[in-house]
């Protein structure tokens, strides 16, 4: 008796347009900063030794540049679109009791990576205080 095999069944992977454009110009600027390379390499006299009275420096330069340095630019610019991402942005409120002298530390340490929007101070007893504290921060999902 045959054993029935189990179905594999390809799971469709749902991929994001601007990723994929993204990865897709990454390779595209790596291949054209390959050969930009290599024509530095195979004109690395030229550059070196810019002596004489033809400046083979300015030359080689000038046709290096008219080849890649548009496209590098386009490609970039492209790039930097592309992977511009809209952050997401997180609130937080904290209630916190310290003395006024230490309230700043506290929040400096505390909370470095959040961008403090609103206090409002209560005097306790003594020097202390109790601080309502807001803060945002924009949060960048990879």
């Amino acid at each position: 008796m045959d054993a029935e095999r189990p179905r594999q069944t390809k799971v469709e992977e749902t991929t994001d347009p601007y990723r994929e454009a993204f990865r897709v110009l990454i390779e595209a600027r790596d291949r054209l900063l390959r050969k930009l390379s290599e024509e530095v390499l195979a004109h690395r006299e030229a550059f070196l030794d810019a002596s004489g009275s033809d400046d083979p420096l300015g030359f080689e330069l000038q046709e290096i540049e008219d080849r890649y340095s548009a496209r590098l630019t386009a490609l970039n610019s492209l790039i930097d679109n592309l992977e511009y991402r809209r952050p997401r942005v997180e609130h937080k409120v904290r209630v916190l009791r310290a003395t006024v002298p230490s309230l700043e530390r506290v929040l400096s340490r505390a909370h470095s990576d959040w961008d403090l929007v609103g206090v409002s101070i209560a005097r306790l007893e003594g020097d202390q205080v109790l601080a309502v504290v807001a803060f945002t921060s924009e949060v960048y999902d990879e």
